[in-house]
């Protein structure tokens, strides 16, 4: 089942280029259109539903945020800060456009009190540098989203670009990396590099929606790109227990109002050319029965090993509550399981993570948010939790094969958000993390070796700032 890039690409370029209508769709976050399917829908967290200040619909109902791709709607939400619509605070906007072009620009800045001397924040990811300016995210985006109205086909997709230090943990197997996992075509620095996240076309028929080429997985709450996120920095279910990105064909379909079906197949985890030639599993679903409550599920299954028999297993629960006007209240659990784990042997020791996340986000007004979020994550046999300033730890930090830390990681996270001006969002932070369990040993010279600080503590205290400008 080999595709080559050149007719991946030439793939989304030509349904790009095509359709039949385009309706450029609602920007409130927990309102998406009814017709658009479950795996297009909304990002982990929508900040226009606190900075826009537009009214609340009646309709339609809200949508989990856990079950879409992130960066489907950057498109919608962003484009009533670019004039297209017939009034400032409108929910339709009016102006059908065949193409929308988008950016931001995502910068932050981690104070660790340790000051360890590799200047890593251990384990911790994405803001993964200590006391140091990273430029995570220069974030461009091209799309063309399928919209039916629910009756009738459209064609469309979309092309996502990310340059900064963001990209490392990104990157595809056998497009921005060669099939070992080593630098290909994109890195220019030490920590900077470009990785094309997302490069799909789409074909729509009536409630029927079928992406095919790269896009980002449908599993977990949180999203890559830095604008669809309330808390700069991530939960270890995100860094290290779900894929970033698939590359196949996924299928979403409005069975109802309130509940969407997600299925489709792909080539591995983060993988542009699958080592095994062995497809996967994607899919989930969607359920909506109040514009208060929102439940998804999503899990992918299928072998990750060069053999094609060591079957990699995740899936994802995500619940929303919205809590009076302002406050809303997220849960998720991740359970992970892994055959072979220890390099993907057949008939080799299996691996477990799993864990539980909750959110609890506080709009104060349309310029201010308060939010929190707490976690446990279980790498059971030390095969996922990695960090590229933990010794020994690839450069990727996806996981050791077996040679991490068996044990429990913590976080805390404290967050207050500040949109500055209309395309300015400031998002300052506090975070604690503490890890309970074994020290690292096998592939990390010396044993005893911890996550933080250089290997040589269990905790971890964070500060920091971040900025999104978004054009």
């Amino acid at each position: 089942m080999k595709i080559s890039k050149l007719a991946m690409v030439a793939a989304a370029a030509g349904l790009l280029s095509g359709g039949r209508a385009f309706a450029q769709q609602p920007a409130g976050g927990f309102y998406p259109s009814l017709y658009r399917p479950a795996a297009d829908r909304q990002v982990a967290y929508e900040y226009e539903s606190y900075y826009a200040g537009q009214p609340t619909p009646a309709a339609p109902e809200p949508m989990s945020p856990s079950d879409v791709p992130p960066a489907a709607d950057y498109g919608a939400a962003m484009a009533h800060d670019h004039g297209n619509c017939c009034e400032p605070k409108c929910n339709t906007c009016c102006d059908e456009r065949p193409r929308h072009f988008g950016a931001f620009l995502s910068g932050s800045y981690f104070w660790n009190p340790d000051d360890p001397i590799d200047r890593f924040n251990g384990p911790v990811t994405f803001n993964d540098r200590a006391d140091e300016l990273q430029l995570n995210q220069v974030y461009l985006y091209l799309d063309r989203a399928v919209d039916t109205g629910g009756s009738g086909w459209d064609l469309g997709g979309r092309v996502d670009a990310l340059y900064g230090t963001d990209w490392r943990f990104t990157p595809a197997l056998g497009f921005e990396t060669n099939q070992d996992g080593t630098m290909d075509w994109n890195q220019d620095r030490r920590f900077y590099g470009m990785a094309i996240p997302q490069m799909y076309g789409q074909v729509g028929f009536n409630d029927l929606d079928i992406k095919v080429g790269r896009f980002y997985t449908i599993i977990g709450y949180e999203v890559v790109p830095a604008n669809g996120n309330f808390f700069s920095t991530h939960a270890y279910t995100h860094q290290y227990g779900e894929p970033f990105t698939h590359t196949g064909v996924l299928a979403s379909y409005a069975l109802s109002e309130t509940l969407a079906l997600t299925g489709g197949f792909h080539r591995g985890w983060d993988q542009w050319e699958d080592i095994n030639n062995d497809i996967s599993f994607l899919g989930g679903a969607t359920w909506t029965p109040s514009d208060v409550f929102s439940l998804a599920f999503a899990l992918s299954t299928g072998a990750e090993d060069p053999a094609g028999e060591a079957n990699r297993y995740v899936h994802s629960i995500v619940a929303s509550y919205k809590i009076g006007c302002n406050l809303t209240y997220v849960f998720q659990s991740d359970i992970g399981h892994q055959e072979g784990a220890a390099g993907f042997t057949p008939g080799g020791a299996d691996a477990e993570w799993y864990g539980i996340n909750q959110y609890l986000l506080y709009d104060i007004n349309d310029r201010w948010a308060v939010g929190a979020r707490g976690e446990w994550f279980r790498d059971d046999d030390g095969f996922r939790v990695a960090g590229f300033g933990s010794p020994g730890g690839d450069f990727f930090g996806r996981g050791w094969g077996g040679s991490g830390f068996a044990g429990n990681f913590y976080e805390i996270s404290l967050g207050l958000n500040w949109k500055f001006r209309p395309r300015v969002l400031i998002r300052n932070e506090v975070r604690w993390d503490w890890y309970d369990g074994l020290p690292g040993t096998s592939n990390v010279p010396g044993n005893g070796t911890l996550p933080y600080d250089n290997g040589s503590d269990d905790d971890q205290f964070l500060l920091g700032t971040n900025v999104v400008l978004s054009y």
